[in-house]
């Protein structure tokens, strides 16, 4: 009897031993659902912007007639953009900053979700556009302008997580042309300064401002990494009908001079085109440098592009060729105005905090400003 009750105790003491044990977790690799579903969202995006240009032209739904209801269709269409069915993380999450912390895959998921919003937008952007010229529809307007400013958020999330994908792999050749095998974003021709001013001047404090510097600044970086990557500009031109190449290729060049200034810039553009006086705050004068060597470096990216794209050997490339070489010489001066600008702002700051250490302590202010941090 003694021997049995033994027995018992011994197998109840194993069972509450095994039941307290932590048992290890099978391994499972984390990591291969949200890489399965980034590539899905590239794909799906990919699959949006073809879909985008093959019906380019549709009007929104017909058979809403009123005014009222087209407004509800847009917003209902800019809420459902930016809703995800399966993710394996928050649309909080999606819509902060990235960080030197973000694992990898978090980066590339985040910027595959702004992709695919962004073309989901884009295809709505122009439905409206074609909507208000073919009917007249005004009350539109509002409603283009809502769907601009998310494209814009949506544009700059992209890039921001572009670049600290960059970032994170310290600009590997290798990882930096995987990145590149999807195309950077485009905002589409729209009047990007207007809407600007419709929101009107935004208010930062020096410590924002400065934040903007430095990101103007990890910018130039990135877009010297991805220039020699994507050369799909002439496939984009020749899916155009031909009386919009032109225009096409003079909005990446506008473009360029836009997405340069952050959204939320305290300087307008024409503020960052006048002439540098004593007058200006050291903080405009360092933001006025830092935007125009990033334009720069954005319209040496266009130059280089099409340069290269002159040389291709292929049908029809002749009426692209004269639209690339017209557009060569706007590229061109803009480089050489920027450029200066950027000289003048340089010389102008040095002077300005060291107005008594003559040549040598400007020239010493002018390569601190040009270093930039990695």
């Amino acid at each position: 009897m003694t021997r049995f009750t033994n027995i018992n105790t011994l197998v109840c003491l194993a069972a509450v031993i095994i039941l307290f044990t932590p048992i290890p977790a099978a391994r499972v690799k984390d990591n291969i659902a949200p890489m399965r579903n980034a590539a899905d969202l590239r794909s799906h995006a990919a699959e949006v912007a073809r879909e985008r240009r093959r019906t380019k032209g549709t009007l929104l739904p017909p058979h809403r007639l009123f005014d009222g209801s087209l407004v509800l269709h847009v917003d209902e269409m800019i809420a459902r953009a930016v809703i995800l069915k399966r993710s394996t993380y928050t649309i909080d999450e999606l819509g902060a900053e990235p960080n030197a912390s973000m694992p990898k895959i978090q980066l590339e998921f985040a910027r595959a979700y702004h992709s695919l919003v962004f073309e989901k937008l884009k295809k709505l952007f122009d439905r409206i556009v074609t909507t208000i010229a073919r009917q007249y529809r005004e009350s539109l307007w509002p409603e283009l302008d809502k769907v601009a400013l998310k494209l814009r958020e949506h544009f700059d999330l992209e890039w921001r997580y572009r670049v600290q994908l960059g970032k994170s792999c310290s600009y590997d050749h290798r990882e930096v042309r995987k990145i590149s095998y999807t195309s950077e974003l485009e905002l589409p021709q729209y009047n990007w300064e207007r809407l600007r001013n419709i929101r009107g001047t935004f208010r930062s404090d020096d410590e924002a401002t400065r934040h903007m510097i430095a990101t103007m600044r990890e910018d130039v970086v990135a877009v010297v990494a991805y220039r020699y990557f994507d050369k799909r500009l002439v496939d984009d031109i020749m899916s155009l009908p031909a009386e919009e190449r032109e225009a096409y290729v003079h909005g990446k060049i506008l473009n360029a001079v836009i997405t340069s200034l952050p959204a939320r810039s305290p300087f307008t553009i024409q503020q960052l085109f006048e002439t540098p006086n004593n007058a200006m705050p050291g903080l405009q004068m360092q933001f006025s440098i830092a935007y125009h060597r990033l334009a720069y470096e954005k319209m040496e990216t266009i130059r280089y592009r099409m340069e290269i794209l002159m040389n291709f050997k292929r049908e029809n490339i002749h009426e692209i060729k004269g639209i690339l070489g017209a557009a060569l010489h706007e590229v061109k001066g803009a480089l050489q105005k920027h450029y200066s600008l950027k000289r003048q702002y340089m010389e102008a700051y040095g002077h300005k905090i060291n107005p008594l250490e003559g040549d040598w302590a400007r020239r010493e202010c002018i390569y601190n400003l040009q270093s930039t941090p990695e």
